[in-house]
């Protein structure tokens, strides 16, 4: 029987509400992280106080989140077959019960 090794995962995660950011941190404990934040908010050091290891990208708050997403992949290239989770730290107002329906998606994708 052979072995099945499982490829290399990283999660690129849009930073933008650091209290969103603050729920979603622990179900990526173990996963490495590509963070990329919008330039003056203090996002990375309240990144680093948690995560030390993360590569943080900052980034004029222009393009939504695919603007800085593919300009830190040109800047941190990753091997052809890494698996990449990109998440947003996006608030929906208008979505009844967002914080649910976010744990309920990114949850599996973490473990």
């Amino acid at each position: 029987m052979t072995r099945h090794t499982p490829p290399p995962v990283l999660a690129v995660v849009h930073v933008f509400h650091l209290d969103v950011w603050q729920r979603l941190a622990p179900g990526l404990a173990g996963t490495p992280l590509l963070i990329t934040c919008p330039e003056g908010h203090g996002i990375p050091s309240a990144i680093r106080a948690t995560r030390p290891d993360a590569q943080i990208f900052e980034c004029p708050n222009r393009g939504r989140d695919w603007l800085p997403f593919l300009e830190a992949l040109r800047a941190h290239p990753v091997s052809p077959d890494t698996v990449l989770i990109k998440l947003h730290t996006k608030k929906s107002p208008q979505v009844k019960d967002a914080e649910r329906w976010r744990e309920g998606l990114v949850h599996p994708l973490a473990s």
